[in-house]
Protein backbone atom coordinates (compact mmCIF):
# COMPACT_ATOMS: atom_id res chain seq x y z
CA UNK A 1 0.00 0.00 0.00
CA UNK A 2 3.19 2.44 1.06
CA UNK A 3 3.85 2.01 -2.94
CA UNK A 4 0.88 2.69 -3.62
CA UNK A 5 0.64 6.46 -1.89
CA UNK A 6 4.23 7.21 -3.41
CA UNK A 7 2.90 6.60 -6.92
CA UNK A 8 0.21 8.84 -6.12
CA UNK A 9 2.47 11.42 -4.54
CA UNK A 10 4.33 11.38 -7.33
CA UNK A 11 1.84 11.67 -9.71
CA UNK A 12 0.25 14.73 -7.82
CA UNK A 13 3.77 16.51 -7.37
CA UNK A 14 4.04 16.13 -11.23
CA UNK A 15 0.55 17.58 -12.27
CA UNK A 16 1.63 20.33 -9.57
CA UNK A 17 4.64 21.18 -11.67
CA UNK A 18 2.63 20.87 -15.10
CA UNK A 19 -0.01 22.98 -13.95
CA UNK A 20 2.50 25.38 -12.97
CA UNK A 21 4.43 25.89 -15.51
CA UNK A 22 3.85 23.91 -18.59
CA UNK A 23 6.05 25.59 -21.23
CA UNK A 24 9.12 24.46 -18.79
CA UNK A 25 7.94 20.54 -18.17
CA UNK A 26 7.57 20.15 -22.55
CA UNK A 27 11.39 21.82 -22.23
CA UNK A 28 12.39 19.39 -19.54
CA UNK A 29 10.38 16.57 -21.27
CA UNK A 30 11.33 17.04 -24.78
CA UNK A 31 14.32 19.72 -24.94
CA UNK A 32 13.91 23.85 -26.13
CA UNK A 33 10.72 24.22 -28.18
CA UNK A 34 12.17 26.79 -31.19
CA UNK A 35 13.63 24.03 -33.64
CA UNK A 36 15.71 26.09 -35.48
CA UNK A 37 15.45 27.63 -39.13
CA UNK A 38 13.44 24.97 -41.30
CA UNK A 39 15.37 24.75 -44.96
CA UNK A 40 12.56 25.05 -47.65
CA UNK A 41 14.54 24.62 -50.34
CA UNK A 42 16.32 21.20 -49.30
CA UNK A 43 15.10 19.98 -45.66
CA UNK A 44 12.99 17.15 -45.24
CA UNK A 45 9.33 17.01 -43.92
CA UNK A 46 8.47 15.12 -41.03
CA UNK A 47 8.44 11.38 -41.08
CA UNK A 48 5.35 11.83 -39.13
CA UNK A 49 1.87 13.77 -39.96
CA UNK A 50 2.60 16.60 -37.37
CA UNK A 51 3.42 19.36 -39.97
CA UNK A 52 1.86 21.36 -42.80
CA UNK A 53 3.68 22.87 -45.69
CA UNK A 54 2.61 26.30 -47.62
CA UNK A 55 4.01 27.30 -50.46
CA UNK A 56 3.89 29.60 -53.63
CA UNK A 57 4.46 27.00 -56.48
CA UNK A 58 8.42 26.34 -57.33
CA UNK A 59 9.40 28.20 -53.62
CA UNK A 60 9.63 24.29 -51.79
CA UNK A 61 11.52 21.59 -52.28
CA UNK A 62 8.69 19.43 -51.07
CA UNK A 63 5.07 19.23 -51.78
CA UNK A 64 3.37 21.64 -49.93
CA UNK A 65 0.07 20.62 -48.28
CA UNK A 66 -1.38 24.42 -49.12
CA UNK A 67 -0.70 25.99 -52.19
CA UNK A 68 -0.76 29.73 -51.93
CA UNK A 69 -0.85 32.41 -54.28
CA UNK A 70 1.58 35.36 -55.58
CA UNK A 71 0.79 38.82 -53.69
CA UNK A 72 1.37 42.54 -54.52
CA UNK A 73 3.08 43.49 -51.21
CA UNK A 74 7.09 43.44 -50.63
CA UNK A 75 8.10 40.45 -48.48
CA UNK A 76 8.86 42.74 -45.63
CA UNK A 77 5.08 43.93 -45.10
CA UNK A 78 3.78 40.29 -46.41
CA UNK A 79 5.71 38.94 -43.23
CA UNK A 80 5.22 41.91 -40.98
CA UNK A 81 1.11 41.48 -41.58
CA UNK A 82 1.90 37.53 -40.67
CA UNK A 83 3.21 37.60 -37.33
CA UNK A 84 0.21 40.60 -36.72
CA UNK A 85 -2.40 37.80 -37.09
CA UNK A 86 0.31 35.21 -35.26
CA UNK A 87 0.49 37.62 -32.04
CA UNK A 88 -3.58 38.39 -32.22
CA UNK A 89 -4.30 34.61 -32.55
CA UNK A 90 -5.89 33.02 -30.15
CA UNK A 91 -3.24 30.60 -29.80
CA UNK A 92 -0.11 31.40 -27.36
CA UNK A 93 3.05 32.57 -29.51
CA UNK A 94 6.74 33.96 -28.96
CA UNK A 95 8.50 35.30 -32.18
CA UNK A 96 11.89 33.40 -31.51
CA UNK A 97 14.35 34.79 -34.86
CA UNK A 98 16.52 37.13 -33.76
CA UNK A 99 14.68 39.59 -36.70
CA UNK A 100 17.54 40.42 -38.95
CA UNK A 101 15.41 39.18 -42.12
CA UNK A 102 12.36 41.53 -42.38
CA UNK A 103 11.38 39.12 -44.67
CA UNK A 104 11.47 35.85 -42.03
CA UNK A 105 9.74 35.06 -39.11
CA UNK A 106 9.86 31.91 -36.60
CA UNK A 107 7.30 32.05 -33.77
CA UNK A 108 6.86 28.90 -30.99
CA UNK A 109 3.20 28.63 -31.29
CA UNK A 110 1.63 26.88 -28.18
CA UNK A 111 -1.73 24.64 -28.25
CA UNK A 112 -4.14 26.33 -25.78
CA UNK A 113 -5.18 23.61 -23.34
CA UNK A 114 -1.65 21.38 -23.26
CA UNK A 115 0.76 24.19 -24.32
CA UNK A 116 2.49 21.65 -26.42
CA UNK A 117 4.68 23.48 -28.59
CA UNK A 118 5.06 24.11 -32.32
CA UNK A 119 7.53 26.08 -34.64
CA UNK A 120 6.11 28.10 -37.48
CA UNK A 121 8.98 29.21 -39.95
CA UNK A 122 7.30 32.09 -42.95
CA UNK A 123 9.44 33.64 -45.43
CA UNK A 124 8.16 35.97 -48.15
CA UNK A 125 10.87 35.96 -51.43
CA UNK A 126 10.72 38.55 -54.19
CA UNK A 127 9.89 36.75 -57.13
CA UNK A 128 11.24 37.54 -61.04
CA UNK A 129 7.74 39.17 -62.24
CA UNK A 130 8.31 41.54 -59.05
CA UNK A 131 5.51 40.22 -56.98
CA UNK A 132 5.96 38.22 -53.78
CA UNK A 133 5.62 34.68 -53.26
CA UNK A 134 5.53 32.89 -49.48
CA UNK A 135 6.49 29.89 -48.17
CA UNK A 136 5.47 28.30 -44.41
CA UNK A 137 6.00 25.35 -42.48
CA UNK A 138 4.76 24.82 -39.03
CA UNK A 139 5.88 21.32 -37.26
CA UNK A 140 5.40 19.57 -33.81
CA UNK A 141 7.81 19.13 -31.50
CA UNK A 142 5.88 16.49 -29.52
CA UNK A 143 3.54 13.81 -30.50
CA UNK A 144 3.38 11.50 -34.05
CA UNK A 145 0.15 13.31 -35.06
CA UNK A 146 -1.50 16.27 -34.80
CA UNK A 147 -4.89 15.75 -36.40
CA UNK A 148 -4.42 18.58 -39.00
CA UNK A 149 -3.66 21.18 -36.46
CA UNK A 150 -0.81 22.74 -38.08
CA UNK A 151 -2.31 22.83 -41.60
CA UNK A 152 -5.78 24.44 -40.21
CA UNK A 153 -3.67 27.04 -38.22
CA UNK A 154 -0.97 28.05 -41.15
CA UNK A 155 -4.70 28.53 -43.36
CA UNK A 156 -5.63 31.19 -40.38
CA UNK A 157 -2.53 33.04 -40.27
CA UNK A 158 -1.94 33.07 -44.37
CA UNK A 159 -3.00 34.79 -46.97
CA UNK A 160 -4.58 31.38 -48.57
CA UNK A 161 -6.19 32.02 -52.05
Amino acid sequence: MTVVYILLAILVVTGLVFAANRNAFWERIAGPADLGRYDFDSAPRSRTPNDALACTPGLCGSDPDIVLGEHDEPPEALVSAIARRVAEGPRPAVQVDDGRDTAYARFVVRSPLMHFPDTVDVEAVELANGRTGLRAYARAQLGRADFGANRAYLRSILPVD
